[in-house]
């Protein structure tokens, strides 16, 4: 086997890494870094209303960031195999002293050439925790 021959072992590796770089963006102020890891066509299911293809989601991303500035996402978890990347993850926005808005989910996505061509959301519940 050649080298420079992509395995699809090497090819779910580059996508959970893209898809860790592009987590890492957004969490440092940089929504369109990571928005433009979802093809213009991108397939989207199971998100809330209105959010319908990635221009949408763009929309979504950008009042959530005026909204919430100082929110983050932590990727807890990131498996690959073939061309999809599951995850769970957890968004967090502080909201004073002791208390942040948290909500908990996953998604799937289906990368084709580099990007996410499709994407699952998984359910999430918002909750006001004390820490």
């Amino acid at each position: 086997m050649s080298a420079s021959k992509t395995t699809p072992r090497s090819r779910a590796t580059a996508n959970k890494t893209a898809l860790r770089d592009a987590v890492a963006a957004l969490n440092d102020g940089r929504p369109e870094d990571y928005l433009a890891l979802f093809r213009p066509d991108a397939d989207l299911h199971g998100f809330p209303a209105g959010i319908d293809d990635v221009e949408a989601l763009c929309r979504f991303h950008a009042a959530t960031a005026d909204t919430f500035p100082a929110a983050s996402v932590t990727l807890e978890d990131a498996v690959a195999e073939a061309d999809r990347v599951a995850t769970r993850f957890t968004w967090r926005a502080a909201q004073g002293p002791g208390w942040a808005l948290e909500a908990q989910g996953g998604a799937i996505m289906r990368f084709a050439d580099g990007q996410i061509a499709e994407c699952w959301n998984l359910p999430t519940e918002l909750h006001a925790v004390a820490f």
